[in-house]
């Protein structure tokens, strides 16, 4: 039986977590990268040129919003945008070397806040994090976990 407390409390938990992650995120940010754009760039250095469609899947979003977060970098010169001459609809993207060092220092920031928000949690209890949001996912159905 699911004590609904707790999991009221557990769901109000993970939003001020998340929250309160982006609030010192958007604090600090360089050139006032959103999450998700520093996340994008990310995966496209590390992945390489890859099509919108496959990127938004990666990243967990739709393609139309995934091109809202294109128009911004593209705007900033972080990302350069192709169309594929042989399939006009296929667009795919790559980083800019400016994308380069906003990917680089946006990393270092992710890394300080993600060191500075798992202070004092244990190795174990990472390993338990972790295991617990696999079970989760795979109980919503998630395949690839």
């Amino acid at each position: 039986m699911i004590d609904h407390f707790n999991m009221e409390k557990i769901e109000r938990l993970h939003r001020q977590v998340h929250k309160k992650f982006i609030s010192e995120w958007n604090a600090v940010s360089p050139m006032n990268l959103s999450l998700p754009q520093a996340n994008m760039l990310h995966m496209l250095h590390k992945e390489g040129i890859q099509r919108v469609s496959d990127l938004a899947e990666r990243l967990c979003m739709t393609p139309g919003g995934l091109t809202l977060l294109c128009d911004k970098l593209e705007e900033k010169g972080l990302i350069l945008r192709y169309r594929d001459e042989g399939d006009r609809r296929s667009v795919y993207l790559e980083i800019s070397p400016q994308g380069l060092e906003a990917c680089v220092a946006s990393n270092e920031l992710k890394n300080q806040l993600v060191e500075k928000m798992l202070q004092g949690i244990s190795a174990e209890e990472l390993q338990i994090l972790d295991k617990l949001y696999t079970n989760l996912l795979r109980n919503l159905g998630e395949e690839n976990v």
